[in-house]
């Protein structure tokens, strides 16, 4: 029988009662393989049966297996991939795994698990259940000192009821399990900021990469999941939540995830009520990734914009944006309000306002920049060094030479 004494228990306040995991399994049978040469002599057979649970056997704490008779010592080890869907309750299975070395992964397969319509789950654990007899009928050598691996086998009586643990788990469960991870998480990144050096022992650690690469990407690719995208949002959400809940900044990509789905779906309302109420944290991938939306929805260039305004270190990126859209005036009013004028480029503005071949753009532009000249300068000559040379001459061969210097006309 399998337990975990660090799960959680009854008492009736002096005793505490623990349960087993999952119902009883045996310790997988295996044979033990003698040298050649000794079989030959004394001759016996080269591989011994080995009774399990021997009377022989001596056990030591925590996982050490001595058998007198044969003298031969073992590790015993738990393979934890049957296990998942040996125990229903996937928020405790979740809680067990995180005690245990080396099982990001199986964890990472639990998440999937739970995010899989309750078909596809019922296939794949009629798959793990033949996988895992398969596994308990083959034998395993052993030598001395050779690790004894424990495998937790599937009766034939529970093989009819694994379906009923890989159903697609509620959004509330969901949830219940993004928070045992983020739990960790966070205590690993706390334990970081400790001037003693955190031990990865202590931790397994599921973070957001991990997250997004193995489980959650996948979800929202799934072709049999992507009809009903309000599931996926809402799962990834519910991420996004548990994430904020323990103070753990949230990447990007996760962000990208829901527009991405929303996009796809055509939910553009919804999109625009996230980014207006601001249920999406304001980054500067994000107001790309909106910018890039705008020819299948023009209002999300504005969004963007405003995104940029508010992050408050991204001035080049708006006046970028500005410009590659021809919007020279409101660039330069916005360079102003920032004050940022004595470090603009004037070469890039004046070389897009020749580009619209509007004249009357280009000599405001021109003009604006004159007058930043005679501020700073005392004259309203381009010095050299802002190579403008091509664009006096046009606006000369334009406006005539008379115009040169001039305040600009009311």
């Amino acid at each position: 029988m399998l337990f975990d004494i660090k799960l959680a228990t009854d008492s009736d306040g002096y005793v505490n009662y623990h349960y087993p995991v999952c119902v009883p399994m045996s310790i997988k049978p295996f044979l033990l393989s003698r040298g050649s040469a000794s079989s030959l002599v004394l001759n016996e057979p080269a591989e011994i049966f080995c009774d399990l649970y021997s009377s022989n056997w001596v056990v030591f704490q925590p996982n050490v297996i001595i058998d007198a008779k044969l003298g031969c010592l073992w590790f015993i080890e738990l393979t934890l991939q049957p296990l998942i869907n040996l125990m229903h309750n996937k928020l405790q299975l979740i809680h067990f795994l995180l005690q245990r070395r080396d099982s990001k992964m199986t964890i990472l397969s639990v998440c999937r698990l739970v995010l899989t319509p309750t078909q596809a789950a019922v296939s794949n654990s009629a798959t793990m259940a033949t996988d895992s007899q398969q596994v308990m009928q083959g034998p395993v050598p052993c030598l001395e000192a050779q690790k004894l691996t424990s495998e937790i086998t599937s009766p034939t009586s529970v093989l009819s009821s694994l379906a009923l643990g890989t159903q697609q788990c509620t959004l509330r469960d969901i949830a219940n399990i993004f928070d045992k991870l983020n739990y960790v998480y966070k205590s690993y990144l706390d334990s970081k900021n400790t001037p003693q050096a955190p031990d990865l022992n202590n931790y397994v650690v599921v973070d957001q990469s991990d997250l997004y690469t193995h489980v959650l990407s996948l979800f929202v690719d799934d072709e049999e999941i992507t009809h009903n995208y309000k599931f996926v949002v809402s799962v990834v959400m519910e991420y996004i939540r548990s994430l904020n809940q323990h103070h753990i900044q949230v990447q990007h990509y996760l962000y990208e995830l829901i527009i991405n789905t929303l996009v796809r779906n055509g939910c553009f309302y919804q999109l625009h009520q996230m980014m207006q109420y601001h249920v999406l944290s304001d980054s500067k991938p994000l107001a790309c990734l909106l910018l890039s939306l705008e020819s299948v929805y023009p209002p999300a260039h504005q969004l963007a914009l405003d995104m940029l305004k508010r992050v408050t270190t991204a001035n080049e990126e708006i006046i970028e944006v500005l410009l590659s859209t021809n919007q020279l005036l409101p660039a330069l009013r916005f360079v102003r309000s920032v004050g940022q004028v004595d470090q603009l480029s004037a070469r890039k503005f004046l070389e897009a306002a020749m580009n619209t071949k509007d004249d009357m753009l280009f000599y405001t532009v021109f003009k604006f920049f004159e007058q930043r000249n005679l501020r700073l300068r005392g004259k309203p000559d381009f010095p050299k060094g802002e190579h403008c040379e091509s664009f006096a001459r046009h606006f000369e061969s334009v406006f005539g030479a008379d115009a040169l210097g001039q305040p600009p006309s009311a």
